[in-house]
C-alpha cells in the first residue's frame, strides 16, 4: 500500500488557502501524485508552529504510517531555529528516516524523503531594486548556511531528495495571504515544487541544486 506522509507547520495544514482540504499544497500534491502512484493513504501530520524537534517527538507515529513518500517542509525552522540547532535537528531527522529506509528495503517497499529547502533569490535583496518588498542580507546569509548544512547531510542519504523552494514573498507578493501564509496561488507553487521532484525521482533523475535558484522550475541534473 503506497502512502504519503507530510510534516510541516501551519502551511502544511493549508493555512492561507481558501479551502485548505482542497487548495492547500498537500491535497494538491496528492491529487497530482495519484496520476503516477497508487497512493491510497494520506497522513498529514502538519501542526501550527511545529519544528523538526516536534516531528522527532512524534516519530513513532510517522513510522507506523509506513510512508512510501515522506515530505518535509519545515518553514518554522527556516524562520526561527538557530543554525547549530537546525543542523543537529536535520541530522537527527535524517538518521530517523534512515531507519524507515532500511525497513522499506527489508520489506521491498519504495521509500523516499523529499525535504523542502527554502531559499531566497539574491535578485531580491535589499538595495537590488528600487521598489517592492526586499530581503535583509542577514536573513539571506542565514538561509544559505542552512541550505548548505542540509545539502551536506543529504550527500550521505541516498533516500533523501533536497527540493528547492524559492521564497515568494518578494517575487510574487500576490501569492501571499494577508496573514502571511501562502494563498491558493502560493500553495499551488509549493505543490508544484514537490510534484516535479517526485516525478524526477520516479523517472530516475535528480535535481540540479546549483541552477534551481535561477529558475523557479526544478532543473533536472545533466548526466555526466
Amino acid at each position: 500500500m503506497e502512502s504519503l506522509v507530510t510534516l510541516g507547520s501551519s502551511s502544511t495544514l493549508g493555512a492561507g488557502a481558501s479551502r485548505p482540504e482542497e487548495t492547500g499544497w498537500v491535497p494538491l500534491l496528492l491529487e497530482h501524485l495519484r496520476a503516477r502512484l497508487p497512493i491510497v493513504a494520506l497522513h498529514n501530520l502538519g501542526k501550527g508552529g511545529a519544528v523538526m524537534a516536534d516531528y522527532l517527538e512524534a516519530w513513532p507515529l510517522v513510522a507506523d504510517c509506513e510512508p512510501t513518500l515522506l515530505v518535509v517542509l519545515p518553514f518554522t525552522d527556516y524562520a526561527t531555529t538557530p543554525l547549530l540547532r537546525f543542523k543537529d535537528d536535520c541530522r537527527r531527522l535524517i538518521d530517523a528516516a534512515n531507519t524507515l529506509a532500511e525497513a522499506a528495503q527489508t520489506s521491498k517497499r519504495r521509500f523516499q524523503v523529499f525535504f523542502g529547502d527554502l531559499r531566497i533569490d539574491p535578485l531580491y535583496l535589499e538595495g537590488t531594486k528600487p521598489d517592492g518588498p526586499r530581503y535583509r542580507l542577514k536573513d539571506y546569509v542565514l538561509l544559505l548556511e542552512k541550505n548548505g548544512a542540509l545539502q551536506e547531510l543529504a550527500k550521505e542519504a541516498p533516500f533523501l531528495s533536497v527540493v528547492p523552494v524559492i521564497d515568494q514573498n518578494a517575487i510574487h507578493p500576490e501569492w501571499i495571504h494577508a496573514d502571511g501564509h501562502p494563498n491558493d496561488l502560493g500553495h499551488a507553487y509549493l505543490a508544484g515544487c514537490f510534484v516535479r521532484a517526485v516525478e524526477l525521482w520516479l523517472d530516475g533523475g535528480s535535481i540540479d541544486l546549483d541552477r534551481a535558484i535561477l529558475d523557479p522550475r526544478l532543473v533536472p541534473a545533466q548526466e555526466p
